[in-house]
Formats: C-alpha cells, sequence, structure tokens
C-alpha cells in the first residue's frame, strides 16, 4: 500500500501550475557535499507548491517525493536547473542530465543516480582526505581564504559521519 502524507488532491494539473512551478525561487546547489540536504530543501519547496508531495510505501518510515500528475517534466527540468550552482557543481549537472535521458525523467531513477555518485560516504571521505591534504596555512595575509577552506572541511567531515568524535582529527 502507498500512503499520502501531504496530498494535494483537487488541483488543477493545467498550464497554470506548470507556470508557477518554473516561477519557484529554488536554492542552487553550491557543493557537492550539500547535495542531498539540497535536494531534501528543493523538493520541500515543491510540495508546498503542490508540485508533488511526500509518500510512504507501506510500513517503512522512509518517504519519497512524488512528482505530481502531469508535472514530471517541468519538475525534473526544474531540480536540475538547481544543480548548477558554482563550478564546483557543474558535474552534478552533466551527471543528471545524462540520467535524465537514461531514464525519461524519472525523478527517484535521477536522485538516486546523484546520491550513489556523488554523496556516498566513501566518495566523501576521499574529498574530505583530499582536501586536509591540500589545507596549507601561509601566513597572515591569507587568513580569511584558510579559514574558508576549513569551514568547507569541516562540513565535509560532518556531511561523512554523524559521530562527533570523527570530527576532532578534522
Amino acid at each position: 500500500t502507498v500512503s499520502v502524507l501531504s496530498p494535494f488532491s483537487g488541483i488543477p494539473t493545467d498550464g497554470a501550475r506548470e507556470g508557477l512551478v518554473s516561477k519557484l525561487v529554488m536554492p542552487k546547489c553550491r557543493t557537492v557535499v550539500s547535495l542531498r540536504s539540497h535536494l531534501d530543501v528543493c523538493e520541500a519547496i515543491l510540495v508546498e507548491a503542490g508540485a508533488g508531495e511526500f509518500v510512504t510505501r507501506g510500513a517503512s518510515p522512509d518517504t519519497y517525493f512524488h512528482l505530481a500528475e502531469g508535472l514530471k517534466i517541468t519538475v525534473v527540468e526544474r531540480l536540475v536547473e538547481t544543480l548548477g550552482g558554482s563550478p564546483d557543481t557543474q558535474t552534478l549537472v552533466e551527471s543528471a542530465r545524462d540520467a535524465v535521458e537514461r531514464s525519461c525523467w524519472d525523478w527517484r531513477v535521477i536522485r538516486k543516480h546523484l546520491l550513489n555518485r556523488f554523496a556516498r560516504r566513501s566518495t566523501l571521505i576521499a574529498r574530505l582526505n583530499q582536501e586536509l591534504a591540500a589545507l596549507k596555512y601561509s601566513g597572515a595575509k591569507d587568513i580569511d581564504r584558510f579559514l574558508e577552506v576549513g569551514e568547507r572541511v569541516f562540513r565535509l567531515a560532518e556531511a561523512t559521519s554523524h559521530d562527533k568524535s570523527e570530527h576532532r582529527r578534522v
């Protein structure tokens, strides 16, 4: 059985909703590390706008984003547009475009592909080690850049593990 957590029955599936989706202000994904939370936020915005709903299957506590009927291509294209917010995320856009073509705009398949490729723990840990190795303090004149990179490395460490003791080494 499929149960709907936030139903949007009665909302017309005409061009008015397509126009609403294309005019929504959506955040851009700034880093690959924030991909999972970025997708969660974008899906929540689309649910609020009536372009989809969060659905749970059977007794599973996990939910997934289900697109509203008649908005599949519009919503998927809108979600893919949000991925290219920086040079760091350009590979996300390219990978998403490939997944769109292969899956015929099936958002669940596209989302799973992106998370498996860019947000796996092993991928994030490899990137963390690479960033840590490259982190260098070159003096007081460069302190702002050093702190910015250090903060980014720490966010990456938080994304790889919820265990606070793991963060101490960073």
